[in-house]
């Protein structure tokens, strides 16, 4: 479905009408595009994948655990 233009891996694949799987380590979504990196070559592959997350915002990891306590 969708491979690696470096080195040919295939990143993205179809199973039927219902499922599809993506074989990386990490997705990176950044303004709007989704990139996954090849577990081959580590070559970075652009997917058309949209995550809507429920509450709408994404907060930044230095901000995550702002006002908790350390234990």
């Amino acid at each position: 479905m969708f491979d690696c233009k470096s080195c040919g891996n295939e990143v993205c694949r179809s199973y039927g009408k219902d499922k599809i799987k993506i074989r990386t380590n990490i997705i990176i979504i950044e303004n709007g595009k989704t990139i996954v990196k090849c577990l081959k070559c580590k070559h970075e592959v652009e997917i058309p994948l949209f995550l809507k997350l429920p509450t709408g915002e994404i907060v930044p990891k230095n901000e995550k655990n702002k006002g908790k306590k350390a234990t």
